[in-house]
């Protein structure tokens, strides 16, 4: 019975052993993690203008100084500074009565020419006929002819001088020769204002309806602009065809629209851009000459583009790289070449497909050549063109 007992002992001690072992076993060789989660869609094809942007201010279509054109006290100033006003609306009156003397003047002397004519005129008519009659010397007759025609021409200038006299009288009263919004008064009544010489600045208006934007693009891009136009690709800058959209620096969407009328006529040397003008129109008034702007205009014609998000895009040096995946969903890199932002997005000008799957969220998790486990989603443009807007 006793050697029984020692035998079985060993037994139990050699199966305890072997279970320890296995457990210690398990522990070491835990199993192999899942492939890391990416977010997976297929690039967005869409059509789409590719569009140019440019800064610039805005600048009144007509700004046009008041100045007096006759030299006087003024009389009484019938605007009120700022407000909208009427081209032929009356702003100043300038004292009328010298020039209405003056004009009085210019009448009387008128009706002394003409009285003067007259005299000259019967004075050839009896020259004429003593002649016939042989009681008047020729010499005589042709002096009377010659005063006529001073006679005539002192009519001339006695009327000229009253068209001058009424003229002064009109330019008495300074009236708006555009319709736009008025600055404040330079003058105030009873100031001596002067009409000839250095003439005095009375206020100034400015007409914003239409409201021109201009900007300076540069000569590679205008060169990059007449070249497409060759090629019909674009309609001309200088034809009024080219429709451009403007939004103002607290602004995301392109609240405004117009044409390019004018495209300078030669690039400045010095900075090597061209001038360029954009007319829009300003029912409203909202838009003030001086104020700062964005512009955009077309840069293409309308085309399928492929689009991806920014996330979607990883940079290897001087490559830029987009990861996608294959019908095992393992990590392929493509070298992609990439154009200008729209709709929030990134163009793809070559190197992708739009019938690849590409890792739009995690590509840090992903490694060439790896598998990852895809989560399919779609890519949406942003509806203002910015992204988180």
């Amino acid at each position: 019975m006793r050697a029984r007992l020692f035998v079985v002992l060993p037994l139990a001690l050699v199966a305890l052993t072997a279970c320890d072992d296995q457990s210690s076993n398990s522990a070491a060789a835990p199993s192999a993690p899942p492939p890391p989660a990416v977010d997976v869609a297929a690039p967005l094809a869409k059509e789409i203008i590719e569009w140019d942007e440019f800064n610039g201010r805005f600048h009144a279509s007509q700004d046009v100084e008041i100045r007096p054109r006759v030299s006087g006290y003024v009389e009484a100033v019938h605007f009120r500074d700022g407000q909208m006003v009427q081209t032929g609306d009356l702003l100043f009156s300038i004292d009328k009565r010298p020039f209405e003397a003056a004009k009085s003047r210019a009448v009387a002397e008128l009706a002394s020419a003409r009285a003067r004519y007259q005299f000259a005129n019967q004075e050839v008519e009896r020259g004429q006929q003593l002649v016939t009659r042989g009681t008047l010397p020729k010499a005589t007759l042709e002096q009377r002819i010659s005063d006529r025609l001073v006679a005539s021409a002192d009519i001339a200038a006695a009327e000229a001088d009253l068209r001058s006299a009424q003229l002064d009288i009109e330019f008495a009263e300074v009236r708006a020769p555009i319709s736009g919004r008025i600055s404040d008064s330079r003058v105030d009544v009873g100031n001596l204002v002067s009409g000839s010489g250095t003439t005095t600045l009375l206020t100034r208006i400015v007409a914003f309806d239409p409201i021109h934007f201009e900007f300076d693009m540069s000569e590679t891009e205008y060169l990059s602009y007449e070249r497409a136009n060759r090629r019909g690709d674009l309609k001309s800058t200088r034809d009024g065809g080219t429709e451009i959209e403007v939004r103002l620096p607290d602004e995301d969407v392109w609240s405004y629209k117009g044409r390019i009328d004018f495209v300078d006529s030669a690039i400045d040397a010095g900075t090597g851009t061209i001038r360029v003008r954009a007319t829009l129109p300003n029912d409203d008034g909202f838009l003030l000459p001086g104020q700062f702007g964005r512009l955009r205009l077309p840069g293409s014609s309308v085309y399928e583009a492929i689009l991806v998000p920014e996330s979607a895009i990883v940079s290897d040096q001087s490559r830029k790289l987009i990861l996608t995946l294959d019908e095992n969903n393992l990590v392929q890199p493509k070298v992609v070449r990439v154009g200008p932002n729209e709709l929030g997005l990134r163009i793809i000008r070559k190197g992708l497909e739009k019938t690849d799957r590409i890792i739009v969220n995690g590509v840090l998790r992903a490694r060439f050549g790896q598998p990852v486990t895809p989560n399919e989603v779609k890519i949406e443009p942003w509806p203002n063109g910015q992204p988180g807007q």
